[in-house]
Order: structure tokens, then sequence, then C-alpha cells
């Protein structure tokens, strides 16, 4: 549920940004990618806010 919320607090507004920490990692020598991985390959991939918060319901079982 606070997933797009601490996101944003962290400067995690869109998909691109996920590249960005990725390809960080990279230079860093702490994870490796192909010849064929890009930052483009984060570019928009999907809206953070539709993915993590619209249509995003809790169901309570009130019978229990």
């Amino acid at each position: 549920m606070m997933a797009r919320t601490v996101f944003h607090m962290w400067g995690i507004d869109k998909t691109d940004d996920f590249g960005e920490i990725i390809f960080n990692l990279v230079e860093s020598n702490l994870m490796s990618k192909t010849e064929e991985d890009q930052r483009s390959d984060f570019r928009d991939v999907y809206d953070l806010d539709e993915a993590l918060v619209k249509g995003f319901v809790i169901k309570l079982d009130e019978g229990e």
C-alpha cells in the first residue's frame, strides 16, 4: 500500500528512474548487463500511479 508513497519520497516517479538505479549498480560492478541492455529499456514501461495506486482495493472478510 505504501509503495507509491515510498518510491515518490525516494525520487522514483517513473520507470526510467529504475533504469538509472540499475545502470548505476552496473557501473559500480554490483550488477551486470548484456550488450543489448540499455537505459532506454526502462523508458515509459508503465505508469507508476496506474500500477501502484489506481484500482488498488483491500478486501476485508468481515466474517473473520
